[in-house]
């Protein structure tokens, strides 16, 4: 994804506004997928706490919940993302 973004800064002064929207549309999938990576690492985190003091289960188990629905929340709008930036990448590029 990000090799692809970068790609396309290079040639965007070559093929114009195409790349330029195909560029904001990795951006903004990108950061999509960097909030689903932090989501994953604080569960995993949130997960190890757990293991050491199982006495905290009680105060981390909502935590960890939420860091879930974060990491749902950006499948999701991943899911919905994705094909748009293919079909800008196809336009901009071709096949």
């Amino acid at each position: 994804m990000k090799h692809g973004r970068y790609a396309a800064e290079l040639v965007q002064p070559i093929i114009g506004r195409r790349a330029e929207r195909f560029i904001a549309k990795a951006k903004k999938l990108q950061d999509i997928l960097g909030e689903h990576q932090d989501a994953v690492v604080a569960e995993e985190y949130l997960r190890k706490v757990i293991a050491r003091t199982p006495a905290a289960q009680a105060l981390v188990q909502p935590l960890i919940e939420r860091q879930r629905k974060r990491r749902e929340t950006a499948l999701a709008a991943f899911g919905k993302k994705w094909p748009r930036l293919k079909r800008r990448g196809q336009k901009a590029y071709g096949d």
